[in-house]
């Protein structure tokens, strides 16, 4: 994950070493960054099922499409992972309009 991250804030021109608080806003995300084995970076989560074991112990931030912004802005994170649709458009510009960086990601296929 580390790797990957490295390449993705690299693109997204954000210093890798600043990135230590993650909130992942998409359940799926999530299990990503746990089997890329960076579990350690992420701070909070999005509900949305059942967590891995990895996962239990961190905060919630909210459901899908009922995201929790105090809970949120408490975690103080130095990166938001999102997929579009897992919260509103208007609670998408409100992070903007924190500052907060997102990474926004929507693959449609494997590669």
């Amino acid at each position: 994950m580390r790797r990957l991250c490295a390449c993705l804030l690299a693109l997204l021109a954000w210093p890798v070493s600043a990135v230590e608080r993650v909130v992942s806003l998409a359940p799926s995300l999530s299990e990503i960054v746990v089997e890329l084995d960076a579990a350690d970076l992420l701070v909070g989560v999005l509900d949305g099922g059942e967590r891995p074991a990895a996962l239990a112990h961190l905060p919630s931030v909210g459901r899908y499409g009922q995201l929790e912004m105090e809970s949120l802005l408490q975690l103080q994170p130095d990166l938001i992972l999102l997929w579009p649709d897992s919260i509103s458009s208007a609670q998408r510009q409100q992070l903007e309009r924190f500052g907060i960086p997102l990474l926004i990601t929507e693959p449609h296929n494997l590669a």
